[in-house]
C-alpha cells in the first residue's frame, strides 16, 4: 500500500467469499436465536 509503500495485494476471491459466506451464516444464527425459532418451524424449498 502506499503507506508501507508496498505493492497492492488483493485478497483472493476464495478466501473473500468465504468470509462473506461465513459472516452471513453468523448473523442467520443471530436472527435465528433473537426470534425464538425451533428447527421444526424451518422450511426450506429447493428449486
Amino acid at each position: 500500500m502506499l503507506k508501507k509503500k508496498e505493492a497492492y495485494k488483493p485478497i483472493e476471491q476464495e478466501k473473500y467469499l468465504a468470509s462473506i459466506r461465513e459472516s452471513q451464516l453468523k448473523n442467520i444464527q443471530k436472527k435465528i436465536k433473537q426470534l425464538n425459532i425451533v428447527p421444526e418451524e424451518l422450511q426450506f424449498s429447493q428449486s
